[in-house]
């Protein structure tokens, strides 16, 4: 690889390989925090069982003291938050206790991320983890083999439908995604014990918009978003780390793709055809398990009216 890219990669926190995704070895991971690990490996169970409170109180207090690289702040920031998630709509509660939530204050200030993500842990979960990092690797192949990456990551996303069944993913698994500021944390938010201050939390849930490498390609490519689709995508940017935002407001002002070609609406093709999949998998896990008069009010984890969203970002790369 060339030296001047190399380090440029390296200064925005992109691996050549994985793209936007971190190396991420738990047996790597510090022992002192072996802990965070465990309760999340038996996570699926706790929620069935009920014991998730039982599980965190248990957990000892621990200084994030022998966190010592970038993986294991970003790996510590996926566990505490899945922690959580788990926690709050499983015990239906606002408030994250003291001494779990000194640690996961001190993973945000550090990632300089939102305390929010995904949570999947049994195999029907763990697809969708699957998959969507498989989506990523796909699109970070994008610029150099477009139309037939889009080919791949269609295939991914049509796999999903094997092993995540629409009404688990709607009923069981999507309530989990929810931000900060949806059902019972609507009016007030989160409130983080000892760190009160802070006021109360209201972040939005899980989206596809918090995906750096989506962002990067529309970047490289100059795709203009417009009106409260173009706000959202913005905002949705306080999802990622400082080096990623850095980057595509980097590649934003210095992509070398100023006029249309043939390529760039090869690419511009391959990008709105992708979109047009992710609605169509939407509309599967989403509005086929929505009753008839509620379809037009649906709204995404990431608090969005979807559809007509999604519509918009597509007719943008057309």
């Amino acid at each position: 690889m060339d030296e001047h890219l190399a380090k440029t990669l390296a200064r925005f926190r992109v691996d050549p390989q994985l793209g936007f995704l971190i190396k991420c070895r738990p047996e790597d991971f510090p022992m002192k925090y072996r802990s965070w690990v465990e309760i999340c490996e038996r996570f699926s169970d706790l929620i069935t069982s009920c014991k998730v409170e039982e599980a965190l109180e248990a957990l000892p207090e621990l200084a994030c003291d022998e966190l010592l690289t970038h993986e294991d702040y970003r790996y510590a920031h996926l566990l505490l938050v899945t922690i959580t998630s788990g926690y709050l709509w499983n015990q239906r509660t606002s408030q994250i206790e003291k001494d779990f939530a000194k640690a996961i204050c001190s993973i945000i200030h550090a990632t300089s991320l939102n305390a929010i993500e995904e949570n999947c842990d049994k195999p029907t979960e763990a697809a969708l983890l699957e998959i969507s990092r498989a989506v990523e690797l796909g699109i970070a192949s994008f610029a150099a083999r477009n139309s037939f990456c889009v080919i791949l990551i269609i295939d991914q996303i049509q796999k999903m439908k094997e092993r995540l069944p629409a009404p688990f993913f709607y009923h069981q698994l999507r309530k989990f995604l929810w931000g900060y500021n949806q059902g019972s944390l609507a009016e007030n938010g989160l409130i983080f014990e000892g760190a009160e201050h802070l006021g109360p939390l209201k972040y939005d849930g899980a989206s596809a918009a918090q995906s750096s490498i989506v962002s990067t390609v529309d970047a490289f490519l100059g795709v203009k978003h417009q009106g409260t689709g173009d706000k959202f995508l913005k905002e949705q940017r306080r999802c990622m780390i400082k080096e990623h935002r850095q980057l595509i407001e980097w590649v934003e002002k210095f992509t070398p793709v100023t006029e249309t070609t043939k390529h760039r609406n090869e690419a511009m093709a391959a990008i709105s055809k992708f979109r047009t999949h992710h609605l169509t998998v939407v509309a599967y896990y989403i509005l086929s398990q929505l009753p008839p008069d509620n379809k037009s009010a649906a709204t995404g984890t990431g608090g969005t009216s979807f559809m007509t969203f999604l519509k918009n970002l597509r007719d943008d790369c057309q």
